[in-house]
């Protein structure tokens, strides 16, 4: 992906917060980091904390805690 920012349509996300599944849209991505709206605020989550589905970041999750 390229570092300009997307301004294309909004697509539904999962994402790892912190050790929390949330869900939004991703508005755009600029040098590795996308804003994604989740419904009541804007956060900003690095691409490698983004994932297609909720079995991925499950997945990832339990890495991170075994």
């Amino acid at each position: 992906m390229n570092s300009k920012s997307k301004n294309s349509a909004s697509r539904h996300v999962v994402f790892l917060d912190g050790l929390e599944i949330r869900h939004g849209l991703a508005l755009t991505q600029r040098g590795g980091v996308w804003r994604v709206d989740c419904g009541r605020e804007i956060v900003n989550v690095w691409e490698d904390d983004i994932f297609a589905d909720v079995c991925q970041a499950q997945k990832a999750l339990n890495l991170i805690l075994n």
